[in-house]
């Protein structure tokens, strides 16, 4: 008989805004997927770098968010600061024969870090996303997948249109983002693709959830 392959685990986080984890799950790749600042200072970039690299995991993958400005402004700089991690813009890794896409970018007006200020620019983005990946992490959400908010009286939805036809044109195995403080902890699986929103904040910027572990069989 033929032994079935063991899951990889992933521990993935996002939206943590300064909050340090005391507890987070052991596994083979550790994915944070943006906003480690609150401000975007250089001053909470090093003690978010503090703690990150001194977590054991083997493999750390970081994608910043709109939050983080200091990585935005001096990406060669957070790259050192942050040895045993890899930073994606844009870009893939594979670990483990586990492949990995990260992209930072959400719709916005240019007043926080990494926004696309048009349809076009996103669509140009997220055609970066190459074909056969495994694992994206992206900061925002796609539109219309736990991307819900309330604004005063008002439900809006943030998720980028542009984002969700990429992942419909080439379907990720699992999709990890966050962005949406009050959809956090959220998973669900669409066809192919698991998608899990990994705030671990809530709308008030309080810690509110663990990080999250996901399985993936090569």
């Amino acid at each position: 008989m033929t032994d079935l392959p063991s899951p990889i685990r992933l521990t993935v986080m996002a939206d943590t805004h300064g909050c340090l984890l005391n507890d987070v799950p052991e596994s083979r790749i550790l994915v944070h997927a943006g906003d480690a600042c609150d401000e975007g200072t250089q001053a909470e970039f090093e003690r978010f770098c503090d703690w990150f690299n001194g977590l054991p995991h083997p493999n750390k993958v970081f994608v910043p968010g709109n939050h983080d400005r200091f990585v935005e402004c001096n990406l060669a700089a957070a790259r050192e600061m942050m040895p045993g991690t890899t930073i994606l813009i844009g870009e893939s890794v594979e670990i483990d024969g586990i492949r990995l896409w990260g992209g930072p970018w959400t719709p916005g007006d240019g007043s926080m870090s990494f926004s696309t200020l048009s349809a076009l620019e996103a669509r140009a983005r997220w055609l970066l996303i190459t074909s056969m990946t495994d694992v994206l992490v992206t900061h925002g959400p796609p539109k219309g997948m736990f991307d819900g908010f309330w604004h005063g009286w008002r439900h809006q939805r943030a998720g980028c249109p542009e984002l969700r036809a990429a992942t419909l044109r080439n379907p990720p195995r699992v999709h990890i983002f966050g962005h949406i403080h009050e959809q956090g902890g959220r998973q669900r699986q669409s066809g192919t693709t698991r998608s899990v929103n990994a705030a671990v904040v809530d709308a008030h910027y309080r810690f509110a959830r663990d990080a999250t572990v996901v399985e993936l069989t090569k």
